[in-house]
């Protein structure tokens, strides 16, 4: 009897393999470094190409969407369990590079706002689980639905993070400690680039 092998088992193994093969030849091989920007490269490349293909990978995303989602039980029997996997694969990852495709083309600009957000990031970073601890084991504890308790610790999180980064924002010693520019070197024009 032969055992049964898992395809995501398989394609995990794949994957930790592939790991240890990239470790050792960023780390001990001579060609470690030539080969890393050699991959890194192609990342670039395969960003690029999502820009300027954003609409064939939606038309496939499209597509493998509705194989995957619409098609009908006796089609999956007749191609197999593992090209319905690989459509569902194909589908993921064509909708990821379509919003990176997107994205780089049409909110890859500078404003103010993006300035601001950027300068909030850190703040957020810190501030957010706490909120969500403190938030969660209350919310969790009411006789609500799954989806209400969700969506109130969401945006009871966000909310709660925004007021808090709010109060930082205004006084330089606690944007100081919260890894900010103080306020008096941002009201001298000397804000970073």
């Amino acid at each position: 009897m032969l055992p049964f092998l898992n395809l995501w088992s398989v394609l995990i193994l794949l994957g930790a393999v592939q790991g240890l093969f990239l470790s050792w030849t960023f780390f001990f091989s001579p060609l470690g470094q030539p080969l890393s920007n050699r991959l890194l490269g192609l990342l670039l490349l395969a960003l690029v190409a999502a820009e300027r293909q954003r609409y064939l990978l939606l038309a496939v995303g499209l597509a493998a969407f509705c194989f995957y989602y619409w098609g009908d039980d006796y089609y999956y029997a007749l191609v197999g369990e593992a090209i319905k996997r690989a459509v569902q694969g194909l589908n993921c990852w064509c909708w990821v590079l379509v919003c990176i495709g997107f994205g780089r083309r049409y909110l890859n600009r500078n404003s103010p706002l993006l300035q601001l957000a950027n300068e909030a990031v850190y703040p957020f970073y810190i501030l957010h689980q706490t909120v969500l601890i403190a938030l969660a084991y209350y919310v969790l504890q009411w006789p609500a639905t799954a989806a209400a308790k969700f969506l109130l610790i969401a945006l009871g999180t966000f909310g709660g993070t925004l007021l808090l980064y709010s109060v930082i924002w205004r006084f330089s010693v606690l944007r100081v400690l919260f890894g900010l520019k103080p306020r008096r070197v941002l009201a001298a024009g000397l804000r970073p680039r």
